[in-house]
């Protein structure tokens, strides 16, 4: 009952990590190539930001990891 109640926000959380992980890789890349301040600027605080949400609980019930 409780694995059915808490996979909608599981699944969130991971899905919302894992496009704000890959949103930091693609700015790292942009940051090599193209613009290399600005890229790094929005690279390593996303970056933190997706393991901050990773790490972050939701409830007792449901916890992440």
């Amino acid at each position: 009952m409780m694995f059915t109640r808490c996979l909608p926000q599981k699944i969130s959380i991971v899905l919302l990590a894992v496009f704000m992980l890959v949103g930091a890789a693609a700015f790292t890349l942009l940051a090599f190539s193209v613009l290399p301040i600005i890229g790094f600027l929005v690279a390593v605080p996303l970056f933190i930001l997706a393991v901050y949400v990773i790490r972050l609980r939701l409830n007792k019930q449901c916890e992440i990891v």
